[in-house]
């Protein structure tokens, strides 16, 4: 066996130990959140603002007419109490709505 082989292998090896996470424990899931108390988009793009720099949160989109919000985010990294307490946090009132809702 090469030495550059053995050195491959070893990494891979090494990776869960140095907590790197595998490829399918990155994949993000979704949830669609009721959020009320939002009166205008400042709101609305505030939460999107704020959420999406949560560590693990990929996107999130707000919609200020039905007062929902679909975020899509890893569970490894992150999860939907985090993302409810940070918007309650904010003001508003976030709820679980429904997870890995069918997106039209």
């Amino acid at each position: 066996m090469s030495k550059s082989l053995i050195g491959v292998l070893s990494v891979c090896l090494l990776l869960p130990v140095l907590g790197c996470q595998r490829s399918a424990d990155a994949e993000p899931v979704s949830a669609q959140l009721s959020i009320s108390g939002m009166t205008c988009e400042g709101c609305a793009n505030g939460i999107e603002g704020t959420v999406s720099k949560m560590k693990g949160v990929r996107s999130i989109e707000v919609d200020l007419e039905s007062e929902t919000a679909v975020v899509a985010y890893v569970p490894a990294k992150c999860d939907l109490s985090k993302i409810t307490r940070k918007i309650n946090g904010m003001g508003f009132s976030a709820t679980v709505k429904a997870e890995n809702p069918t997106i039209q």
